[in-house]
This record gives structure tokens, sequence and C-alpha cells, in this order.
């Protein structure tokens, strides 16, 4: 009886002993995070950040995207991650109220700079990546200059915490989400609100432009996406976009499709003009977070809060690669130390039953 505990209590733990190998060897770049920002840089790379603070840049120009490096912030608190267009920086923002911006070619950081506020929500960088915007908890927007810090501008009207933002591509005005349910449109030099975008039942949680930005769009909890004339502020298209909330929208690079994603871990492409739904892309298990277009209109990207960031196909919207599924080894990981536990308990067990056996009279 003996020997077959023992060999029980041996197998235990070579099995456990290299599922823990497994993890050692392939999971360090892959964190058990969800991801909250996906995008694309230049020279074929994509930048894939994490709830942690951990940001991982892949290389997709390849035959099979793999990974190049990975860098953390160590820095407790993300609240929200972002890359400049020319794929050169990145930027980091918490709810101390400071930001942070990174080399994403070596992942060294270059620049800490804190701003009058307690927790800054959300935060891009400007077409020509010069300067940032930041959006607060307390609904006003700042407007910063990337490298020495400097505040540039101040805009002032949302009531209530600010959650999603984005610069015109002629950098001449900004449109803003919020927790009060609308968006506004302002003019960067002057600091004035030219439109509010009203018409979302529940908090506008996302915002874009077109590429020519004469239509924005507008991405909320009430489960729709809507397309507004940005001269005149009038709603053009609504979406049903997601049975819950809708958290990230895209326009395609030539301004013919949307991209929406949200709580029901299904992204969607939508004919602009039509508002036909072409597209689901199915294969996330968890709310996506954050969506992406390539400049070639490739590929898309997506980012989920089920670990994983996915590559697909924008033509047909087939699935081309999880570029990272860390929840498996994870939970290879849990097994391994409660493999490892009952090994030990069975070793215990045989010596303790061993002993009592030799002062048996």
């Amino acid at each position: 009886m003996r020997k077959i505990v023992v060999i029980i209590v041996w197998a235990v733990f070579v099995i456990a002993a290299a599922q823990l190998m497994l993890v050692v060897l392939f999971d360090p770049v892959c964190p058990a995070d969800p991801v909250t920002y996906v995008s694309y840089l230049n020279s074929g790379l994509m930048l894939v950040t994490r709830v942690g603070g951990e940001s991982e840049v892949w290389n997709y120009a390849a035959e099979n995207p793999a990974l190049s490096y990975n860098f953390a912030r160590k820095l407790g608190n993300l609240s929200e991650a972002n890359s400049a267009p020319n794929g050169n920086l990145a930027l980091t923002a918490n709810g101390d109220g400071t930001m942070q911006l990174w080399d994403t070619h070596t992942g060294a950081m270059l620049h800490t700079f804190s701003a009058d506020v307690n927790d800054i929500t959300s935060a891009i960088f400007s077409p020509d990546s010069k300067t940032i915007l930041a959006g607060s908890i307390d609904g006003v927007v700042r407007h910063w200059d990337a490298q020495t810090g400097r505040l540039l501008h101040t805009f002032s009207g949302h009531r209530i915490r600010v959650t999603s933002l984005a610069f015109s591509p002629q950098e001449d005005t900004i449109l803003t989400g919020s927790l009060d349910n609308t968006a506004r449109l302002w003019d960067i030099k002057t600091e004035a609100t030219l439109q509010v975008f009203s018409g979302h039942t529940n908090y506008v949680t996302a915002v874009a432009y077109s590429p020519d930005a004469k239509t924005v769009l507008t991405g909320s909890w009430d489960g729709t996406a809507k397309l507004w004339d940005a001269a005149t502020g009038s709603m053009l298209r609504s979406f049903a976009a997601d049975s819950n909330a809708v958290y990230t929208v895209a326009f395609s690079p030539d301004g013919k499709r949307i991209l929406t994603g949200g709580y029901d871990s299904e992204a969607h492409l939508w004919d602009v003009n039509t508002g036909t739904a072409l597209k689901a892309l199915v294969g996330h298990s968890a709310a996506i977070y954050s969506v992406a277009f390539s400049p070639d209109d490739q590929t898309i990207l997506t980012g989920s809060w089920d670990h994983a960031a996915r590559l697909w196909n924008a033509e047909t919207g087939k699935p081309l690669q999880t570029l990272c599924a860390p929840v498996l080894s994870r939970s290879w990981f849990l097994g391994s130390f409660l493999l490892l536990g009952l090994a030990l308990a069975l070793l215990f067990y045989a010596t303790a039953q061993r002993r009592t056996r030799v002062k048996m009279p």
C-alpha cells in the first residue's frame, strides 16, 4: 500500500512540476491582466496595454505576429494608456494625477509630470504627437505640452467625469465624452464649446472623428453608437451596437465603416452610410474595451477584459491570431499549486504512517 502511495505522490509531483515549468517558460510575457488599450504603431508594430500597467509591443508585419518586447510601469492605479501617432511614444495616466511618457522602442520612461487634479480619467496624444489631452474626474479637460508638461488650454463644460477624448485630424478641434450623457466639440484655440451632442440616455464612453472630421461618432452605456454632423450637431444615424453598453468606437481609414465594441464581448463592423451591420467579430469571452483599424485597413485589433488581444481580418471578420491568452496558463498555475499541496499532504501522510509502524512494539 505504501508503495502505491509513494508512486501517486511522485506522479502528482511530476505533473505539477511540469505545469509550473510551462508557466515559467511561457507566461511571463503574457500577464493575466485585462487588456484596456490597443493601438497600431509605425513600422508594423502594435501596442497592447493591460490594466496593471504592463505594455506589450507586437510585430504584426511578420508572417506570424510575434512579441517584440514588453515593459511595465511598476506603478499602481493605472487609469488610462495611449500611444502617439508617430509610434515613438506611449502615455500612461494614473488615478493619482500623474502621467508618464515612455519610449515604445526601448520601454524607457522619458518623463513624468503632474496635473492639478486628483484623478486623470482619460488621456490621448495629438496627431502630431506634440501635445496631450487629459480628461479628469472633475469634468475638466486639460491640454498639455507632451515634452514639458506645460498646461496650454483648459476646457470646462462637462458636469462630471470625462470618459473619452479625440483630436480632429486637423488639430483645430477636440471631441470629449462624459458621464453627463453628452459629448462636446471644442475649439482648441478659443476653448469655446462649438457643439453639444445630446441624445444618449446613459454615459457617453467613447468618441471618434471621421477621417475628414465632418462627422463624429459616440458610444454609450445605453447600448448605441451614434453618428453626428460636426457642423450642425444633428444626429445622422444610430447603431444598436450592444445589448448593454458600448465601450469603444473607431472609424475605418477610408471612413466608410465603423467598429464598435462593448459589454457583449463582440466587436461589430457597420456601414456608415446605410447603418447596416456588416460583420460580428466573435471570439472574446468578456467585454471589449478597445478597438483599432490598421493604417492599411487590412486588419483589426481588439482588446478585452478576458485578458486577450486579438487580430482580425478587416474584410472578412475572421480571426487571425490571439496575441495573448494567459487565462489558461494562470489556471494551470493555480492547479499546479493545488497538486503540489496534495502531493505534500500525501507525502506527510505516508511519512507519518511509516513512523507509526516503526514505533509499534
